[in-house]
Order: structure tokens, then C-alpha cells, then sequence
């Protein structure tokens, strides 16, 4: 599809949504969503506006049932006082409001309908919710893309679907809600939402079918993460184990093998540490199926040494590639691509060499005092992995350019020089080692740039190429 084809589809889609915006009469609801208790035990519960046209009214979703009823349409906001037993047959459980019994009530002096109990504490239920709230017919929910709420978007585009509510589930890339900050207060952000979504409907892409695979995706890679974590500490605390027997027994007695060898022998019949790592082969299949269901693993599955789960990292990190355009890139793919180059941490920091950046700092690292605005932990690290990839298989597409790289470079850089450092410490130059770090990242600049190109045309027309570009 030609420039302007391209324009023009991009310009039809941002028509689609102040449509949405424009004829839409139901309510418009923010979502700011947080994970409910820091590590110190704060509440950090899910916020929540509401503006139905005439203002604009807040819930707060205390934990995981609280959105799961805000999904379904149940969740309670107005109680009133039990009257009978009668009251509660219908109502959930966990909707019911209870007390502890006074030091001169006993559990006979009431109905033993209305008597739960907590362990072994009774409990007298007091009230029952009256007013429910929650995903209605034409709702517009408004959140941010990506971050600890991926499931819960996922679950009310789902379930907005299913039950044709023609409600409609919009996210936004967090930097739009990063901008907006400035003058306004974070504690806010489901009225800042609301507000933005009202001022620029094309700020925010709906989450449908296409983005829910992505979510799936997602989350599939941080459970897999966790269970490899699981698997890794449990390792960990058996060698622990294993070495403190060697050490602190007051018998003595040298092993029959090495201590590798028991520890060996200590893992493979270790049935916990075998059981997590059954779960963890679970984990990757899960991958595998979701990353499966996205149209650009088509191109991915192409790249050797680009598996399952390096191509989860990427496909997480970078989510919907149209996020990454902007209406006045008049369907220039290149514009894009240094976008998702420096979302991925595969950019030059301000400006390269045309920047008053010393080149030892153009390189985007973490360093003290530096906030990284790239995905650290999602894409970057997959790419890493899947540059290790090439390197180990030299003959492949990419393979053959990271080695093509690291050609140039040592022709351009023949001898080790040495400098020294902001700590005053010597640091060696131009090694193999050196050359090799930065072929890779080289490599991976333009992997990036092939890769925005061929998912743009996915977007547009259904097809792509898996032909590594001409150098």
C-alpha cells in the first residue's frame, strides 16, 4: 500500500473513533488502576470515575472480587439493614456486611441463617446491598495500555463483548497521561482520563479482540517469569541445604562424590523442586499458545533463534504498533520505528553525535541519577537474548549481519585504547568483548527498524516479508 493509502486508513481509523466519542450517550468511566497493598502492607485499592453526563461520581475497588463484580455489573454501593433471613438467601456471600456478636448476644438469639462464621468467630450479617454498579450497556471505559491492570481491561472488553453491552474498552499509552500530569493531580488519574478521552478521543485505541491476545501474551510471559523464579529459589535453597549437611555435622565424613554430584542427586529427587518445574514447562506452553494467536508471530516464527518466549518479551513490550504512530507521520513507517527503537532501549540518546552528548553516554544504560523511559524489563531483555541468539548461530540472516557489524567495527577501531571513567578507573575500549556488545546493539537497531516495517504492512495489508534487509 502506497504513502498515501497508508495516510488515509490511519486518518479513517482516527475518524472511527471521535465517532465512537461523538454519538456515544453512555457513561464515560476512568480507570486508574493500582495493585492493592504495597509491600509494606498500604492499601492501594483500583480508583474509579464515573461521569454520566450530569457528574462525576468515584468508587474505589479494594481487591480482585471488588473488579471482578465491577466487570460483571455487581458491585454493591448502597446497603440497607437485614430484616430476616429471608433477605439474604440471594444474595453472594461475600456481598454480605457483618459484625462481631456483643460479649451478652449468643448465636441462639438470632436466626442461624443470619449467622456466619469466620474460623471459628461467628458473625451476625447486618446488611445486604440495595444498588449495584459496575459495566453497563454503552459504557466508554477509559485506562492506560499495559502496567498491572492488563487483566482487568481484558476482562471488561471481554465481557462487554459477550454480553453485548455495546460498551466500549479504550486504553492510552501511559506517556499521554505522563504529559497531562504537569498541571494536574496523579492522585487523579481517572478524572484525568476522563477528562483527556473528552478533549482528544484520538489519543485512545479500543481494546478488542486484537489487544486482549496481546494482554494474554503479556501475562502469560510474567506468570512464566515468576514460575522460572520459583524454580530458581527452590534450587538455590537445596544446594543451601545440601552444603550446610556437608558442613555442620558434628559426624564428619567426607561424600562418596563431589558436592556437585549430591546436589545433583538431591534435585532429581527433590519432589517439589520437580513439580515446579512441571509448571513451569506449563508456563511455556501457555506462551507458545498465546504468542501463537498474534498475526506477528507470522513474522517472528521466521527469525531463527527468535522462539516462543523471546518473542512473547518483544510482542508484551511493544503491545499494538499503532500506539506508536502519530497523525502527522503521513504513514512514514521510519517516524515509527524511532519511537518503538526508543521504547525498546535500542536508540541513541539525545541525538548521537549530533547532540552535546559524550559518546560514552549516547549508549542507553542505567545509570546513577538516569531515568530510563525505555521497557526495561520486557523488550530489552529479549532482544539481548535473542542477539545472543545470532551470535550462537552465525550462519543464520541475522547471524551473518552481527558478524558483518562487528567486521566493520574492528576495521574502524583496530587497537584497544584506554580512558578513564567519571570514577577515575581505566576502562579498556574496543576489546572483543567491547566490539561485540556493540555489534549486537547495532544489530538489533536495525533488527528493530526491518521489524516495524513488516508489522506496519501486517497492519495494512494481512502480508509482510521474513527477508533480513540488504545491509
Amino acid at each position: 500500500m502506497s504513502r498515501k493509502g497508508r495516510t488515509n486508513n490511519q486518518a479513517a481509523k482516527r475518524l472511527k473513533r471521535r465517532e465512537v466519542m461523538e454519538t456515544a450517550t453512555g457513561r464515560i468511566i476512568g480507570i486508574r488502576h493500582r495493585v492493592k497493598k504495597t509491600t509494606k502492607g498500604e492499601a492501594r485499592p483500583t480508583q474509579v470515575a464515573i461521569d454520566d453526563g450530569k457528574e462525576v461520581s468515584t468508587l474505589t475497588l479494594d481487591d480482585r472480587q471488588a473488579e471482578l463484580d465491577f466487570v460483571y455489573g455487581i458491585f454493591p454501593v448502597r446497603w440497607r439493614v437485614v430484616a430476616s433471613a429471608s433477605d439474604i438467601s440471594q444474595v453472594k456471600p461475600h456481598h454480605r456486611r457483618t459484625r462481631r456478636l456483643a460479649d451478652d448476644e449468643q448465636v441462639t438469639n438470632f436466626d442461624h441463617e443470619l449467622i456466619v462464621y469466620d474460623g471459628k468467630t461467628p458473625r451476625l450479617v447486618t446488611h445486604v446491598p440495595v444498588a449495584y454498579d459496575g459495566l453497563r450497556l454503552g459504557d466508554r471505559v477509559v485506562s492506560i495500555l499495559g502496567g498491572s491492570g492488563g487483566t482487568f481491561l481484558h476482562a471488561l472488553s471481554n465481557i462487554g463483548e459477550r454480553k453485548s453491552l455495546g460498551s466500549t474498552i479504550f486504553g492510552t499509552p501511559p506517556f499521554v497521561l505522563d504529559q497531562a500530569r504537569p498541571n494536574r493531580d496523579k492522585d487523579q488519574d481517572n478524572r484525568t482520563l476522563i477528562e483527556l478521552f473528552k478533549e482528544d478521543p484520538e489519543l485512545f485505541y479500543v481494546v478488542g479482540p486484537r489487544e486482549r491476545r496481546v494482554i494474554r501474551v503479556r501475562e502469560a510471559l510474567i506468570y512464566r517469569k515468576k514460575c522460572q523464579g520459583d524454580r530458581i529459589t527452590c534450587s538455590q535453597r537445596l544446594r543451601q541445604r545440601y552444603e550446610r549437611s556437608l558442613f555442620l555435622t558434628e559426624e564428619g565424613g567426607y561424600p562418596e562424590g563431589t558436592i556437585e554430584d549430591g546436589y545433583d542427586a538431591l534435585k532429581a529427587s527433590d519432589q517439589t523442586l520437580k513439580l515446579l518445574v512441571r509448571t513451569e514447562e506449563s508456563a511455556n506452553d501457555e506462551i507458545a499458545k498465546a504468542v501463537a494467536e498474534v498475526p506477528v508471530w507470522s513474522i517472528l516464527k521466521e527469525i531463527i533463534g527468535c522462539g516462543p518466549t523471546i518473542a512473547a518479551g518483544i510482542i508484551a513490550a511493544v503491545g499494538d504498533i499503532r500506539r506508536f504512530q502519530r497523525p502527522g507521520d503521513d504513514g512514514d513507517w521510519r517516524r515509527t520505528a524511532n519511537r518503538v527503537k526508543a521504547y525498546l532501549g535500542v536508540h541513541v540518546l539525545q541525538g548521537g553525535q549530533h547532540a552535546d552528548v559524550p559518546p560514552d553516554k549516547q549508549f542507553p544504560r542505567k545509570r546513577r541519577g538516569l531515568v530510563a523511559n525505555w521497557d526495561e524489563t520486557l523488550g530489552r531483555q529479549s532482544l539481548y537474548q535473542l542477539a545472543d541468539q545470532w551470535n550462537y548461530r552465525p550462519k543464520s540472516d541475522w547471524g551473518q549481519k552481527l558478524r558483518e557489524y562487528k567486521q566493520r567495527l574492528h576495521d574502524k577501531h583496530p587497537t584497544i585504547i584506554e580512558v578513564t571513567g567519571a570514577n577515575g578507573r581505566t576502562i579498556k575500549r574496543y576489546t572483543n568483548g567491547h566490539i561485540l556488545k556493540m555489534a549486537r546493539w547495532r544489530t538489533l537497531t536495525k533488527f528493530v527498524e526491518w521489524l516495524v516495517k513488516q508489522w506496519l504492512k501486517l497492519e495494512v495489508s494481512g502480508t509482510a516479508t521474513t527477508k533480513a534487509p540488504v545491509p
